[in-house]
């Protein structure tokens, strides 16, 4: 019976796309920090709801759906973020534009011609690939580690009976048998 997926990835999902979204805690995610870690948090969650051992094949799907449930999730929070909170940060903004000024002139066009709902899909499609392949290591790294031990297996039941043990008594070379005794 296959563990279910669906709470692990979802919780493993939440904890990727929150920590992606939040201003100055996403600068760990350079390293894709937050989404190997939603991998594993979701290989954590379905090990600790499954009696038996989880198998890679399992942290690797549960992984790679919470790599799917923290982007969405990071869109839904960003989003929010972005027209609320980072218009009162205004260093966030200089820091921004000062990126911005490090690109050369006909990439900075090629931006400005393909407009910021083009620039934020194709961003979000990277994201998205990105987030899949290390959401993914994040689950098979949880298997790994969180696996619970395999449950004592019975042994099989043999098709054979059990040996004859011979009731205790004298070895069979002493019996005497009345027919042997008479013949000789």
């Amino acid at each position: 019976m296959a563990p279910p997926k669906l709470q692990p990835a979802l919780l493993g999902g939440l904890f990727a796309g929150v920590l992606s979204s939040l201003p100055f805690v996403n600068m760990a995610n350079c390293c894709c920090l937050w989404l190997i870690a939603g991998g594993v948090v979701a290989a954590y969650v379905m090990q600790a709801n499954h009696p038996l051992p989880i198998t890679l094949g399992h942290g690797a799907a549960v992984g790679f759906l919470a790599g799917i449930f923290g982007v969405i999730i990071a869109l839904l929070v960003d989003i929010p973020i972005r027209a609320f909170i980072l218009p009162l940060l205004p260093e966030i903004g200089a820091w921004r534009s000062s990126r911005r000024s490090d690109l050369p002139p006909e990439v900075r066009d090629a931006m400005r011609h393909l407009g910021p709902q083009l620039m934020a899909i194709i961003g979000g499609a990277i994201f998205l690939v990105i987030a899949l392949i290390f959401s993914t290591i994040g689950g098979l790294f949880g298997a790994l580690v969180f696996r619970k031990a395999a449950p004592p297996s019975e042994p099989p039941p043999s098709a054979s009976h059990p040996p004859v043990i011979p009731p205790p008594g004298p070895p069979v070379e002493s019996w005497s048998y009345p027919d042997q005794d008479s013949n000789s």
